[in-house]
Formats: C-alpha cells, structure tokens, sequence
C-alpha cells in the first residue's frame, strides 16, 4: 500500500514539474521568435514611411524664382535716351527762335519777342529788358519724341518767370507757356508760337 502511495506522488510531481518545464520551454521560445518578428516589421514600416515621404511634395522646396528684367537691355535703353537727349540738346544750341506772344486771358495784344539758346542758357529778348538773366535750362525727349525744355528766371524787380517749352520731332516749331509772376497779387501767363528759326552766328573765338 506504501508503495502504492509512494508511486502516486512521484507520478504528480512528475507531471507537475513537466508541466512546468513545458510553459518555461515554450515561453523561452517565444521570446526568441519575437525579435525577429520585431525587426522583419521595423525595416518594412520605415521603408513604408519613406515611400510616403517622397510621394508627397515637399512643402520646402524652393518656388521657381521669378524672371528679373534684362538689366543689360534696361542699361542699353537708359544710354540710349541720354544719347537721344544730349543730340537733341546740342541741335537746340546756338539757335535763335522768332516767337510771337499773346496772354493767356486773352486780353491785349500779339507781341514778338525772340528766344535764344546759346552756349547752354537760354534768354528772351523782351524779358531781358526786365532784368531776367540768361537761364540753364532741363531737356527731355517724350515717347512721341517731342522735344521738351524748361527753365526759370529770377529778376530783381520783376518777380519770376517759368519757361516750358515744346519743339516737335524736327524740331522746326516751337510753342510753350510763360508764367511770369510779378509779386504775389500779380501774375501774367503768356503762351508762344514760333514764327521762324535760324542759327547764331558765332564769333571765331567763339568756335574755339
């Protein structure tokens, strides 16, 4: 009957000890395999978000830059309207316009005065009575090249005078506006209408 009993436990803890050595052995095993599944998932999920990655656009790209003007042609054209303005200046030169002058108002009558462009100023007949000196003057060239000059003249006695002129593309008619103020209550407005041109006759020492 001992015997019996005897071989009943060592049989129990036979299987208890299998079994435990069973769950030990395979939770050994999982552990083992797990890594590996671990690191087959790791590489494919990076390699996932880098196919993602280069499928959408990448907000830092740089936009296409903008085309700037072409400064050499701005550069050309720039030389080329200084060129145009200092020709026209020099054909401007040493001329002698006949002008006839009316007031604006219209009041009084048609008066001849006779405008002068020499050596750079310029200088009216009639205005230089009343102490106005020859003048400096600005010129420009419109689209339409249409030449246009102005300037202003101070006299002692008679105020200020602002001259605008035009002359066409040939430069062969001249018109344009005299503001000439003589204090601050009075104030004549002429406008002008060229009659005829001819050159200044220069002096030898002149041409030198």
């Amino acid at each position: 009957m001992r015997r019996v009993f005897l071989f009943a436990i060592i049989f129990v803890f036979s299987l208890t000890f299998l079994s435990e050595a069973k769950a030990w052995f395979w939770n050994k095993k999982t552990e083992k395999k797990e890594p590996a599944v671990s690191a087959t998932k790791e590489p494919a999920a990076k390699a996932q978000g880098e196919a993602s990655k280069a499928a959408k656009p990448s907000e830092t790209t740089a936009k296409p830059a903008e085309k700037k003007p072409d400064e050499k042609a701005l550069e050309e054209a720039r030389r080329a309207r200084r060129a145009l303005v200092d020709k026209k200046r020099k054909e401007m030169d040493n001329m002698q316009w006949e002008v006839d002058m009316v007031l604006v108002s219209g009041k009084g009558k048609k008066e001849a005065d006779t405008i002068i462009f020499k050596e750079g100023q310029v200088s009216s007949a009639n205005f230089s009575k009343k102490g106005f000196k020859p003048s400096n003057y600005s010129v420009n060239v419109q689209t339409d090249n249409t030449v246009v000059w102005e300037t202003m003249q101070n006299s002692e006695k008679n105020g200020v005078a602002f001259w605008r002129g035009e002359m066409n593309e040939n430069m062969d008619t001249m018109r344009g506006i005299i503001s000439h103020r003589i204090d601050e209550k009075r104030k004549d407005d002429h406008s002008f209408l060229s009659v005829s041109k001819k050159p200044i006759a220069l002096s030898p020492e002149a041409g030198k």
